[in-house]
Order: structure tokens, then sequence, then C-alpha cells
């Protein structure tokens, strides 16, 4: 099945289109090289209609390769939760990777949900057949990003979008050959 079918198949978006948008013009890639690094930004919400989104990308030879992405529409607690368990998977994925979040510096809610990942939750561990308590956290450093102060979210959506749209022109940044991410249906 093509990457819309099984899109639409799989987790029941009809929305999804085969032709136009901004993924048809990203830079693809097949296979992936040995990774240096993987970076989990996380972009935070303050709820209600908005999301909580996070992507992992992958590091090799000067460019970027998109591993996957989730999102969550809800309050903040239960998005460190989900952004825990995502590193979790990434880490199960790629363990001889090393893996760290980043978070807007600059941005006060974006800091509250670093910490709260940092913190992590409470988790069990097993051993032998004693049940420890635990916490399950991750790494998170912050990046400061210029300040549009003043400026309407549109217009701060479109200085990011600028910033970030050079890396994919110049074949810096990729995306899978199939287009499909499986976070997106989270």
């Amino acid at each position: 099945l093509d990457a819309t079918t099984r899109r639409r198949l799989r987790h029941g978006d009809w929305s999804v289109q085969a032709a136009g948008g901004i993924f048809n013009w990203w830079p693809r890639y097949r296979e992936l090289p040995a990774l240096q690094k993987i970076v989990i930004p996380i972009d935070s919400a303050a709820g209600g209609e908005d999301y909580t989104a996070w992507e992992a990308w992958g590091y090799a030879g000067g460019k970027a390769y998109l591993l996957d992405l989730g999102r969550f529409q809800g309050e903040q607690p239960e998005a460190a939760r989900r952004i825990q368990h995502f590193n979790l998977k990434i880490k199960q994925q790629y363990p001889n990777v090393p893996v760290l979040g980043l978070h807007r510096g600059n941005v006060h809610l974006d800091k509250v949900l670093a910490q709260q990942v940092r913190a992590g939750v409470p988790s069990m561990t097993w051993k032998g057949d004693q049940a420890q308590a635990g916490r399950m956290g991750m790494p998170v450093g912050d990046v400061r990003l210029p300040t549009t102060k003043g400026a309407s979210s549109g217009q701060k959506r479109e200085t990011v979008a600028r910033r970030v749209s050079v890396e994919f022109e110049g074949g810096r940044a990729l995306i899978p050959e199939d287009g499909f991410l499986p976070g997106l249906g989270d």
C-alpha cells in the first residue's frame, strides 16, 4: 500500500491527501546511516485546542533524519509522561545512540514541561521477585531562539518556519522515503 492509503487505513486519518501539501517537497531518505546522536525537540502547549508536540531527529554526516514524532492535546503532566515513553521507545529502537531532549529556553511553558520530563514519572522495576519504585526521566537541554516579542502567533510560526525550511531546502533535513510517520496518528 502507498503511504496515503496506509495512513488512512491504520489511523483512520481520511484528511491526508496523496498530492499537494508541505511534505511533498521535503527531501527523503530510504536508509538511515549510523546515527551519531538523536535529539527530541519539545514544543509545549498550554492545553485547550493546541498540541504539545515532539519529534526524534537522528544526526549523521551533517544531516538530520526525522525518525518519529508525536503530539498530545491535553494537560502537561500527561504530555510529560507521553514524552518520556516516546524517549524510551526511541532508546529501544536505537540503543547505542545518545538521546537528548531539547526545549525552548526562553519560553516559560517549555521550561515547566522540561522540568517535569527531567524529574520523571513514578515507575516500577523488578529485581527478581521484588518490585522497586523509581522514576523514569530523561535529560533535557535548552535552546535559545531569537525573541519574537510582540509578534502574533502566526508571525511567530512564520519566523520559525523560515529558519527550518532552509534546512530542508538545503537537503540537510530529511523525512522517510514513504513519508509515513506513525506519530501523526497518535
